[in-house]
């Protein structure tokens, strides 16, 4: 071997640890954690730890630097994961935290991982164990209300309220959508009062659903019944009877409550002492002042908008006028 090859080889034997370092100093992260810990709390102050608070304290050796910590919460089988986005530089390191409500009870394991967000390359890793924690968020909720009377009759006021809560998926940005069953004709898809005035007679099973992506699901039910208006209830009430013609006489329908007379049809039957059919107007009140001498039968129909119907009736006596007497009574 010459003496020129010789040198040659001598000078790369030399120049190696120098590139061995500089290679070594480009591949080192430049992103390290100085510290980084989780902690217990507890957030309303009602003597049970309900969330982890997780903390850390990153530096770079670069004059800027790009990073993102990853939180990972486990419980139950589900994972949920958080992300602190952060930019930051040597001479002025990030502390940072990230809180996670426990969205139920028992056993939550928390891990970290810190990624340099330019190489896309994780620089830290670190679990941090179990822990155990009591909900203070509440599961999802759903409720009926309905605002009416015990006993719903056809057009009677009613309003059916639905009442909802969701803190999980409010919080974490995972609310889902509730469906709705058992309506006659469809309703907004919101959570507005529904009005079940017009709604046909009927029973009725109302249930609701709601699922939100974390997976958490309730529903809840509601059965009522919107009866039929009943038939017309009304007693006849009779002055006159037994009296002279030409003396007050009437025949008044007088309804109970919940019969409202302006909704109903009314149909009088009256028959004199001759057998001959008499004439009258529907209302509820017939004037028999001058109804003929003897027995007069009475029949009424008041029948209501559904068409359900009650008959009544009444046998009407007018007696032969004493003394001086009017020609109109005279002609009756």
């Amino acid at each position: 071997m010459s003496k020129q090859s010789v040198a040659f080889l001598a000078l790369i034997i030399l120049l190696l640890p120098i590139f061995a370092s500089a290679v070594s100093a480009q591949d080192a992260p430049h992103i390290g954690v100085d510290s980084s810990r989780a902690d217990r709390l507890d957030l309303d102050n009602d003597g049970d730890r309900d969330t982890i608070r997780v903390v850390y304290l990153i530096n770079t050796t670069s004059h800027y630097a790009e990073a993102a910590v990853q939180v990972d919460v486990e419980h139950a089988g589900m994972t949920l994961t958080f992300w602190d986005n952060l930019t930051f530089n040597r001479t002025s390191p990030y502390f940072g935290s990230t809180d996670v409500q426990a969205w139920g009870d028992g056993t939550f394991t928390v891990r970290m991982k810190v990624w340099d967000a330019e190489s896309n390359m994780i620089v830290h890793s670190e679990d941090f164990g179990e822990f155990e924690l009591m909900a203070s968020l509440s599961a999802p909720y759903l409720r009926f209300d309905l605002e009416a009377a015990p006993t719903i009759f056809l057009g009677d006021d009613c309003i059916v309220e639905r009442v909802f809560l969701d803190e999980i998926g409010d919080l974490y940005g995972a609310t889902g959508v509730i469906s709705l069953s058992g309506t006659p004709w469809l309703v907004p898809s919101d959570l507005s009062d529904i009005d079940c005035s017009t709604w046909p007679a009927r029973d009725y099973h109302l249930e609701m659903f709601y699922r939100n992506t974390l997976g958490f699901s309730t529903s809840t039910i509601k059965d009522f019944t919107i009866h039929t208006l009943p038939p017309p209830v009304f007693t006849l009430n009779v002055t006159g009877n037994n009296d002279e013609v030409g003396s007050p006489c009437t025949v008044a329908i007088e309804p109970s409550i919940g019969t409202v007379m302006a909704l109903m049809a009314v149909e009088w039957e009256i028959t004199d002492p001759r057998g001959e059919d008499l004439t009258v107007p529907g209302f509820s009140t017939v004037d028999c002042r001058l109804w003929q001498v003897g027995f007069s039968k009475v029949r009424v129909t008041v029948t209501s908008p559904e068409g359900q119907s009650t008959r009544g009736a009444f046998n009407l006596v007018r007696l032969p006028p004493i003394g001086e007497v009017s020609a109109e009574v005279l002609e009756a």
